[in-house]
């Protein structure tokens, strides 16, 4: 569910491999698009593991993908993604975002409440009550998370 922009821009420090998330936050290289998108979402078990490996042995601060962490790198990035979706994928209608809206569907239809979903995609509700607190727990949306992943 996160944007192209927000895993290409990733530090290594990003990768939580203790509790198997990624930390989203601005980068020197990368901003957010909102608030919101300032958020940690979890990771399976596999995605973990090959984070884990690519991290291993390299500067905390430095660029998980280094050859993204520049100007205009999320659109290096999603150019080279797509070329690669459209290797697999010959419908025109399908892009590397649709596989945030794909999220958002398989989270809806698995009963995710809408807080959680929005929580997990970065999305806002536009309210300041939502701002309140610290948000969900990791584990609240891995549970609803892993429902997808099966």
């Amino acid at each position: 569910g996160s944007r192209v922009s927000e895993v290409s821009g990733l530090r290594v420090k990003d990768c939580d491999l203790e509790q198997q998330c990624l930390h989203l936050t601005a980068t020197p290289w990368r901003s957010l698009k909102t608030n919101n998108s300032e958020r940690s979402v979890p990771l399976s078990h596999t995605a973990a593991a090959a984070l884990g490996k690519l991290a291993q042995g390299k500067d905390p601060e430095a660029p998980l993908f280094p050859n993204y962490a520049k100007d205009r790198g999320a659109d290096s990035c999603s150019a080279m993604l797509m070329k690669r979706l459209r290797s697999v994928i010959t419908d025109k209608k399908l892009t590397m975002h649709s596989l945030r809206h794909r999220m958002k569907d398989k989270l809806r239809n698995t009963g995710c409440p809408e807080a959680i979903s929005l929580a997990i995609l970065g999305h806002s509700t536009n309210t300041v009550a939502t701002n309140y607190g610290s948000g969900y727990a990791l584990e609240v949306m891995r549970e609803h998370l892993e429902k997808t992943w099966t």
